[in-house]
């Protein structure tokens, strides 16, 4: 992937790893469009960074993501880069009494079919763009080692980076 000259939709990309992404990739001339949940955070970000866009987008629901789709679809056609960030980590106390499937559910559906339906609703307008990029950040380590207090990392990271 070349680092400059780019579209770039940065999922995440209200806090944390994808607004540090968003930053640094709008600072090496690129189109940076931020994806986030909270209009209000976009809102506040892109006013403060001229250049930088916003488009809401919660990965766990399907409308929205085919609602932000069509509208970077609409307003960015040339999208050429898909940084699938937003995920979600959580502690999973499975040997606690009172453990239930719920965390690890709720880190299943954002972390790996989120990126899955990213995939699914923005592969049609990257096929064929010069640099197309689909980028799914690590937040941990490379390890796959099973831990008790994060189970589901293994098979989260086997999903995300075979």
């Amino acid at each position: 992937m070349k680092l400059a000259g780019n579209t770039i939709l940065v999922t995440g990309g209200n806090s944390g790893i994808g607004r540090a992404l968003a930053e640094a990739f709008h600072a090496l001339g690129n189109r940076v469009i931020i994806a986030a949940r909270r209009q209000a955070l976009i809102d506040q970000i892109t006013a403060s960074h001229d250049g930088l866009f916003g488009v809401q987008l919660d990965v766990d629901d399907p409308d929205s993501v085919l609602r932000a789709a069509n509208d970077v679809r609409a307003r960015f056609p040339d999208l050429n880069v898909l940084i699938a960030n937003a995920g979600i980590s959580r502690a999973e106390a499975v040997t606690a009494d009172d453990w239930s499937l719920s965390d690890a559910e709720a880190i299943v559906q954002t972390n790996i079919l989120g990126v899955l339906r990213l995939t699914e609703a923005f592969l049609p307008l990257l096929k064929g763009k010069p640099g197309a990029t689909i980028m799914r950040p690590a937040r941990l380590s490379p390890s796959c080692r099973a831990r008790t207090s994060r189970p589901i990392v293994p098979a989260r990271r086997f999903c995300t980076h075979g």
